[in-house]
């Protein structure tokens, strides 16, 4: 599986470039943010569902911390009432409660307070999700933001910025995945990745030479991974990463990168096509990060969404990984945050752009 295979080169060429060339055009000033209603929270309902998160942590910590695959031995398959009760609805109580204190922060710095508890309580929500994938969330997110502070002084051309993640994604995970070994995988080890992207998308190739395109179902099937297994609308038959992939491979947690998702269920025009629309959404944010005041909280909220994104299109199912949400979530609110300080302190002229860089219009 290792050795080089042209389709999926191809596959992986054809996936760059097209976010490429929408990354690297020169984007238009971009109109007003829109208002967004705030809802005003208060603090103690909040402190009583973190006091309940850390008291159920500090109580089933084995359940916290295993995979839904895990709990469900532990507990037995004939239980699941408990499954969902112990393992499902506290990480669903914590993603509602990442939402809430996001809403609180939101309408604090309406009010020019500065959040800095509210965000500290985001820790007791937080916990409830995997580490690995956390990690790997704040290490693209970190990547993202230098080079967005780099472009911001003119020490490197901001056109290349988006277009370097997916690059790396595609050329960096391979390596990561021989360094650290599938069968010694330590699941607590930031760099390691589930199934690397061009070993997947050359299972995505085999098994499409087999059975054909899946036309909208394998899609579908990705992005209903976010409901419990009791309510999901199709079958994990759909997925091209289900057990007949376990069973060929030996491997757990197969998943496989948006752009092959795009390829297998709508083939070379819904690669092209979807993979052309998310960019454009990505660099309507790049756009926006730019052409906004300069502020570091703006950088750090667009880099938590563009790298988010180009996590999930790169690294595993679209929309189908919850830490991607809560930290897109996060980004989203640290960019609703600057929008309304700046909607306060009036509308700013945008940048205009030259060959070196941006320069502050007078």
């Amino acid at each position: 599986m290792n050795e080089p295979n042209v389709r999926v080169l191809l596959l992986c060429a054809a996936f760059l470039g097209t976010g490429a060339a929408t990354t690297l055009s020169v984007p238009p000033a971009p109109p007003r943010l829109p208002k967004i209603p705030i809802v005003e929270l208060r603090i103690l309902p909040l402190l009583m569902i973190a006091a309940i998160l850390v008291m159920f942590a500090a109580v089933f910590p084995d359940i916290l911390f295993s995979s839904r695959t895990e709990a469900a031995i532990s507990l037995g398959a004939a239980r699941p009432f408990e499954m969902l009760l112990l393992l499902l609805l506290p990480r669903g109580v914590a993603i509602g409660y990442c939402i809430l204190l996001m809403m609180r922060i939101c309408s604090l710095v309406k009010n020019n307070r500065i959040p800095l508890f509210e965000m500290l309580l985001l820790l007791p929500g937080l916990i409830y999700f995997n580490p690995v994938a956390l990690s790997r969330q704040a290490l693209s997110t970190g990547v993202l933001a230098l080079f967005f502070i780099l472009s911001r002084y003119r020490l490197l051309d901001r056109r290349w910025i988006v277009g370097f993640l997916p690059l790396a994604a595609l050329f960096l995970a391979p390596a990561l995945s021989n360094i650290t070994r599938y069968e010694m995988r330590n699941d607590w080890f930031p760099f390691a990745p589930d199934f690397d992207v061009h070993q997947n998308a050359a299972v995505a190739l085999q098994l499409l030479d087999a059975e054909g395109f899946r036309w909208g179902s394998h899609l579908l099937a990705s992005l209903s991974t976010v409901l419990p297994s009791e309510l999901k609308l199709f079958e994990s038959s759909h997925l091209l990463a289900s057990e007949r992939l376990k069973g060929l491979y030996d491997q757990t947690n197969i998943s496989l990168p948006a752009f092959v998702e795009f390829f297998i269920d709508f083939g070379w025009i819904g690669l092209f096509a979807l993979t052309y629309l998310v960019s454009r959404a990505l660099r309507a944010v790049q756009t926006r990060a730019y052409f906004h005041r300069r502020s570091d909280l703006w950088i750090i909220g667009a880099s938590c969404i563009v790298g988010g994104d180009w996590l999930a299109l790169n690294r595993g199912p679209f929309l189908g990984n919850a830490p991607v949400l809560i930290i897109f979530l996060i980004g989203w609110t640290f960019c609703y945050c600057v929008a309304v300080k700046s909607r306060q302190s009036k509308l700013l002229k945008p940048e205009s752009y030259s060959r070196h860089g941006a320069v502050p219009a007078n």
